[in-house]
């Protein structure tokens, strides 16, 4: 006697049928996310695009206005502080004391190492600085370049440096080309 086996698939067929199922599922979950990773990507790459265009079109204002505004005075300047024709703050710091017990200080005022101006550190010393300035030969639209120079290894020095710092910023409301740097004369002591 002969017997037919018969198989019975079905069950395997409906375990294949699920791990389709569940592998079209999570495939279409994981693009899902890509698609959002991806948005988020572009979102982020446009927003730097925008601010570097920004930027960039910042500096070519910028450019465009120190290149076209002042040009012949820049040159001018550059090449008075190369000859050594520009000013010069020389910061002395005394070893005599205000009322307030700090160190008395004043400052010279040169201008190609001849003296346009003796200032005293006191409280109008803003005031004089304007007014030497003005004394100076300076018109309002020319670069000037100022070299500030003390020891700050005095005492009182900081102070005076802060005072003269301030004076110097009020002055750029009358002179916008003014820039200024200092020399620490103690460094190479």
């Amino acid at each position: 006697m002969k017997r037919d086996v018969i198989l019975d698939f079905t069950s395997l067929l409906d375990v294949t049928l699920i791990i389709i199922f569940f592998f079209v599922l999570f495939s279409t979950l994981d693009a899902q996310n890509d698609k959002e990773k991806v948005r988020n990507a572009v979102n982020e790459a446009n927003a730097a695009k925008v601010e570097a265009e920004e930027i960039t079109e910042q500096m070519k204002k910028s450019i465009e206005l120190i290149s076209s505004t002042n040009e012949k005075e820049n040159k001018k300047g550059i090449i008075d502080f190369k000859n050594g024709d520009n000013i010069k703050l020389i910061v002395d710091i005394g070893e005599e004391k205000d009322s307030d017990g700090h160190n008395k200080w004043d400052v010279r005022l040169l201008r190609s190492d001849t003296v346009v101006g003796k200032l005293s550190g006191d409280d109008d010393f803003e005031k004089q600085l304007q007014e030497s300035m003005k004394h100076s030969g300076y018109e309002k639209n020319d670069t000037i370049l100022c070299d500030v120079i003390l020891n700050m290894d005095m005492s009182g020095s900081n102070r005076a440096y802060r005072r003269i710092e301030k004076g110097l910023n009020q002055l750029q409301s009358t002179f916008p080309h003014l820039y200024f740097s200092v020399t620490d004369v103690s460094l190479g002591a």
